[in-house]
């Protein structure tokens, strides 16, 4: 898919980034359209957001997407699925530059990849759980928070395997996101470590049975999915 033009895009994010200056530790360098075989949305966590034309195999094409997303914004037309997702997707970028400390993370499929597979996975539930409160910002409520939430796209079999985790060991949701997300937002240095702690706490002994049941029936189909791994 061509690249598009998206200073329109480009202008609102100005806005919010100075309205916001917490919203980017590393001070704010811009976004950008790319087009690109793999990804969404990617950032260089020191201020920079990449917006990618490519079209994925679930029809999904986050730069299209959010342009449409960002045009609706302007008048009272309903965000499909998929333009609200992009607005998720832009968040998501946005949380890794709010975190104030970032540590050099190995990609994520390199045989070091272990604590980027927990940073991606843990940034990527509180960025499902909270883009609702960052689309208010653009002037518009989300309608698809449930669905985004069961349906997104990146990482969401990881993502749903944790949340079945929490559910059988009884932990709140919201709980978990408090913990992982004061982490997450100051420091990534030892992250798996970090978030293996409270999981392993909030589990406790008396669930970890149900928890080993969880785990036990997860086909680790992929890398990332193995951070469910440190609950072990």
């Amino acid at each position: 898919t061509p690249i598009q033009d998206i200073t329109s895009i480009r202008l609102k994010i100005d806005e919010i980034a100075k309205a916001h200056p917490e919203y980017f530790a590393r001070g704010y360098r811009g976004i950008v359209a790319v087009s690109k075989e793999n990804g969404y949305m990617s950032t260089t966590m020191d201020g920079l957001i990449s917006v990618n034309f490519a079209t994925d195999k679930n029809g999904f094409n986050a730069g299209e997407s959010l342009l449409s997303a960002f045009e609706k914004l302007k008048g009272n037309s309903p965000l499909t699925f998929n333009e609200e997702y992009s607005i998720e997707v832009l968040w998501h970028e946005i949380l890794h530059n709010k975190s104030k400390n970032t540590a050099v993370l190995p990609p994520i499929d390199s045989h070091l990849g272990f604590p980027r597979c927990v940073a991606e996975n843990i940034n990527q539930y509180i960025a499902r759980s909270s883009y609702g409160d960052f689309l208010r910002q653009l002037g518009r409520d989300p309608i698809h928070t449930e669905a985004i939430m069961t349906n997104g796209y990146s990482y969401n079999y990881t993502l749903q395997n944790l949340r079945k985790i929490l559910d059988k060991a009884k932990i709140k949701e919201t709980d978990f996101l408090k913990e992982a997300e004061d982490v997450l937002m100051n420091d990534y240095t030892d992250i798996d470590e970090k978030i293996g702690k409270i999981l392993k706490q909030m589990v406790g002994e008396n669930n970890k049975s149900n928890v080993v049941d969880v785990l036990n029936g997860i086909e680790f189909r992929d890398f990332e999915d193995s951070f469910l791994k440190i609950l072990n």
